[in-house]
This record gives C-alpha cells, sequence and structure tokens, in this order.
C-alpha cells in the first residue's frame, strides 16, 4: 500500500519543504563566500599585495624545500579578523618577542604581526613560489603603521627550521599533515626549554586535527594548554577557525 492520497501530499509538502531549507542554506553560504572573497580582494588592493584566494600544493608541480612535499596542505591566508581576534591571546609586552608563522604561504599574517610590536617578524613555508610572493608582499606592504617589525621571510621545512633567540610566538594555521608535528612538537618544546618564553597559536577548520597536534606538544609537559575556542564566523572569513593557544612556564 502507497498510503492514503493525504499522506501522498503530506509527504510532498515536507520533502519540498526540506529542500527549500537546503537550497536557502546552500545560497547562505555561497553568498558568504562571496563577501569573503570580495573583502579579502579589497584588503589586499588597499595594501597593495596579493594574499588572497587557495593554492594548492600539488607535490609533483611544487618545488620545496625537505622531503616532506606530500605532508603540506593548500595554502590559505589566514582572514585579517580572525587573526585580530587571536591576537588577544598574544603577549600583552611583546617588544621582545619574535613572531613565527610557520608555513606562511603569503605572508600575510607577517603583515598583519609587523604593526603588533614585536621584536621581529618571520615567514617559514616550504614552497618557493610561496616565499617568492610573500618577500614582495612584505616589500610592497602599505601598512597604516610607521613604525613596523622587521620581517623575513624563509623558505624552508617546518621540521629543520631555525628559532631566533629569545622568547617566541608561533603561529601554525592547519600548515600541513599530522604525520610531520612530532618533529615540529620535539623541537618546538626543545626551544620551549631553554629558559625562555614560548606561546603557540594553532587554529584551522578542522578541530580533531588542532586537539592531535596540541596533544603531542602537551605529552612532553613542559607546554600546557592555556585557552581552546571557536572563533565567530567574521564577514571576511570563508567559515569559523577553531583554535587552541599553547604555552610554557
Amino acid at each position: 500500500m502507497n498510503g492514503s492520497p493525504e499522506l501522498q501530499r503530506g509527504s510532498k509538502t515536507r520533502s519540498a519543504a526540506f529542500d527549500a531549507i537546503a537550497a536557502a542554506r546552500t545560497l547562505k553560504r555561497r553568498l558568504a563566500d562571496r563577501v569573503a572573497e570580495h573583502l579579502t580582494h579589497k584588503w589586499d588592493q588597499q595594501h597593495g599585495v596579493d594574499t588572497g584566494g587557495r593554492v594548492a600544493i600539488n607535490a609533483s608541480r611544487v618545488a620545496v624545500v625537505g622531503n616532506h612535499a606530500g605532508s603540506g596542505y593548500d595554502i590559505v591566508s589566514t582572514p585579517p579578523s580572525v587573526f585580530s581576534y587571536l591576537s588577544r591571546y598574544f603577549p600583552a609586552q611583546r617588544n621582545d618577542y619574535s613572531y613565527m608563522d610557520i608555513g606562511c604561504g603569503k605572508g600575510r599574517t607577517v603583515m598583519l604581526a609587523s604593526e603588533l610590536g614585536f621584536k621581529s617578524c618571520i615567514g617559514v613555508d616550504f614552497a618557493s613560489f610561496a616565499c617568492d610572493v610573500a618577500r614582495e608582499n612584505v616589500a610592497r606592504y602599505k601598512s597604516p603603521v610607521p613604525e613596523r617589525s622587521p620581517c623575513a621571510i624563509l623558505n624552508e621545512c617546518a621540521t629543520k627550521c631555525t628559532f631566533p633567540d629569545g622568547n617566541l610566538l608561533l603561529f601554525f594555521n592547519n600548515p600541513f599533515a599530522m604525520d610531520l608535528w612530532p618533529e615540529v612538537a620535539r623541537r618546538v618544546t626543545e626551544a620551549a626549554d631553554q629558559e625562555r618564553a614560548v606561546t603557540i597559536i594553532l587554529i584551522g577548520s578542522f578541530p580533531d586535527t588542532i586537539r592531535a597536534a596540541a596533544d603531542i606538544f602537551t605529552g612532553s609537559h613542559v607546554i600546557t594548554r592555556r585557552a581552546e575556542g571557536l572563533t565567530p564566523r567574521f564577514w571576511d572569513s570563508y567559515a569559523p577557525f577553531h583554535f587552541i593557544v599553547l604555552a610554557n612556564g
């Protein structure tokens, strides 16, 4: 039996309603993505740089430093509003801290951090072309802040990059697969155990990945969790970001 005509009509009505809701959600998401794309392009134009878009890391076509070409994720810059939100977790006194974005891509956060009073701002990426773009961006960046921190872009592998002396703020926006985190965490833990302050900001769209990376850092008991949460969905962001803040001491 297929049910009465009334039941069939009711089922069709509910199905149509669900389809309409799904279509509305899809439209809303697409509109939000278009707004984020527009605001990102506008930010780039205002500052004379090229930091927008998604750049696929194809291991067979991209020249990289090191032996981990297959472990890098696509390059997507951190939205300025998200970075501003996360800056509340940065050390209050930054003039004796070096900022490092490991997996910096086109260098957007390096430029943003250079306006916040750090001793120096460093971007690290294993993709040679990304470093070339980031260096051009740093050189062209039109900042409203007259006195900015010195910036450097290093074409190095995250498992072998050199940390500067002194206190560190390390920023990771979901740069690579889980297989690299143990070695990266080991080197960061060694740096954190050398009588200096180290703050680590982990962010990304997938909470399980961020938590798994944080667990590797805290396994040494030198580094502990200080904060965890989800950023708001800002207009210039394609999605909210999960974040975890870690530090030693």
